[in-house]
């Protein structure tokens, strides 16, 4: 997963999107169109499929099981086995002097236990996720309580993991890597129409935070660290010819050390989400999230939505989601000679998105918190710009998401 992080996070981020939208659209529409949010069902199996593909030579497909079980009254379990299985020839993989393409996959397990006690549910969480060089663990802990009636929510949560940076080609490689992040957040009902939502997030990372495969270029060539050296002369004593211009964009830089991004890291997020009813079957959401860290990165999210019941358990949404963030302090798009610290991440130079989605879903046997068989489909086109990056200006993307879930 190293090789080609930023491809995976994505999607990843991508998968774990859709599958927020849906429990939030879910609890936002029974609680503005239906009053107090009613009893979910109490076991739930569902079935998920993410499927992306992009312009970059990638392409991930990510199936999901999830099982919710109570073992006790009040007490439930939830799991979750997920796989990443990707292929690429991205520009992350080309440069990094490897096969191409790369297939690999991620096995990850999540198990988490909540439990009710008067007007807070409190849970525990343990997420295990496997690589062939990658391996990570997490443990959480949160806490929500209900105040005012069941109007006023209030979230606390503390997270822990612990990370091992390894390399396919080389077994004795090892890095750590280790995360501890907080999260505050705070749901208000303002009216029997209103929803609104504020989080913070904190979030500390030490440790190995480059690629183990990525190289970075020094002395030109465009960031070039896979192509062949350029040709010496002749004769010694005579200067080389100049080369053509086609050839020389292929030409390997004169140095390619690894990539070096400092071991520390200190993030922030704030965030806040709101949702509306404007009437019986339309309802419209909005988010703005600002991010900022140490390593000089500041970002803005801006994400609309809007939903439209048709009947009962059957709603189509479409949003628009814009991102765009500034470089890293240590970021260059060319480097001249040696620094502490180089990256030729294009996630860490300036860039800009834009993503559109459609979703559709729809519960066979009444609302959407009643027993039965409900489906969803989502498909979001997205494109990337990375003016900074010599390498490439642009990504297309598709995201497909599709979930099946049976409640009893």
């Amino acid at each position: 997963m190293t090789r080609t992080t930023s491809i995976v996070r994505r999607a990843r981020a991508a998968r774990h999107r859709f599958l927020h939208l849906l429990a939030l659209l879910a609890s936002s529409l029974a609680s503005l169109w239906g009053g107090p949010l009613p009893d979910v069902a109490a076991q739930e199996v569902a079935l998920a499929n993410y499927i992306r593909t992009d312009s970059d030579q990638t392409t991930v497909i990510a199936p999901r099981l999830r099982v919710n079980y109570p073992i006790v009254e009040g007490t439930t379990v939830d799991a979750v086995y997920a796989v990443d299985i990707w292929t690429s020839a991205s520009i992350d993989i080309r440069t990094s002097a490897t096969k191409v393409p790369v297939t690999e996959q991620r096995d990850e397990f999540d198990l988490s236990v909540a439990h009710t006690i008067g007007d807070g549910v409190l849970s525990a969480a343990y997420r295990n996720s496997s690589e062939p060089d990658y391996q990570s663990h997490g443990v959480s802990l949160s806490l929500s309580q209900d105040f005012a009636s069941r109007n006023t929510t209030l979230a606390v949560g503390l997270s822990v993991g612990r990370d091992t940076v390894g390399r396919v080609d080389w077994d004795q490689w090892k890095r750590g890597l280790t995360t501890i992040g907080g999260r505050v957040a705070l749901t208000q009902v303002v009216d029997v129409d209103t929803l609104v939502m504020l989080m913070y997030e904190p979030q500390y990372v030490d440790g190995y935070q480059a690629s183990a495969y990525r190289r970075v270029a020094i002395g030109g060539n465009l960031g070039n660290c896979w192509g062949p050296p350029q040709p010496s002369a002749a004769n010694p004593d005579e200067p080389a010819a100049p080369l053509d211009p086609a050839i020389a964009a292929a030409i390997r830089a004169p140095l390619c050390p690894e990539e070096a991004n400092p071991e520390q890291r200190l993030r922030h997020a704030i965030a806040g989400r709101g949702r509306r009813a404007l009437g019986e079957h339309l309802s419209v959401g909005a988010a703005y999230r600002l991010y900022l860290d140490d390593w000089g990165i500041l970002s803005h999210t801006i994400e609309a939505d809007l939903v439209y019941a048709f009947v009962e358990g059957t709603y189509v949404a479409v949003g628009y989601r814009f991102y765009t963030q500034g470089s890293a302090d240590h970021y260059k798009p060319i480097y001249w000679q040696p620094e502490p610290f180089m990256t030729s991440d294009k996630e860490l130079s300036s860039l800009s998105a834009h993503r559109a989605s459609i979703e559709f879903e729809h519960a066979f046997s009444g609302g959407l918190s009643d027993p039965g068989l409900r489906v969803n489909l989502s498909v979001a086109p997205s494109i990337y710009f990375y003016p900074e990056f010599p390498l490439l200006d642009q990504i297309e993307a598709v995201d497909v998401n599709g979930a099946v879930v049976w409640a009893f």
